[in-house]
This record gives structure tokens, C-alpha cells and sequence, in this order.
């Protein structure tokens, strides 16, 4: 599971760069920030729960 999200990391991360260079700003921001969800996911593994990552869930185990 964790090569799937990190497939996905590089998907949004090659999206938000191929906007960018379109000046696409908003869009690019939008697409890198799910690059980091997708890679923040990776890193810390499935939720307890069997659930899954909720951005705010992300960003306080990432502070812990």
C-alpha cells in the first residue's frame, strides 16, 4: 500500500510542476498539496481504524 501512495504522491507532484509552468498557480497549489497528503500517508502507514487519513489526523501525527 505503500508504493500505491507514493504513486500517487508523483502523479499530483508531476501534475502541480506541468501546471506551473502553465502559471496555473492555484490549481498547481491544490495539486501539490495532495502530492503531500499522498506522501504523508505513505510515511506514517494505514490509520489504527482501518480508515482512512484525515488532513487534520496528517498534520498532529505529523507534529507528535
Amino acid at each position: 500500500m505503500i508504493q500505491y501512495r507514493l504513486e500517487f504522491a508523483k502523479q499530483y507532484l508531476d501534475d502541480a510542476v506541468e501546471l506551473f509552468q502553465k502559471r496555473r498557480f492555484n490549481s498547481s497549489a491544490s495539486r501539490a498539496y495532495y502530492a503531500s497528503y499522498q506522501a504523508m500517508w505513505a510515511a506514517l502507514g494505514e490509520p489504527e481504524d482501518g480508515k482512512i487519513w484525515r488532513h487534520l489526523a496528517i498534520i498532529k501525527q505529523s507534529i507528535l
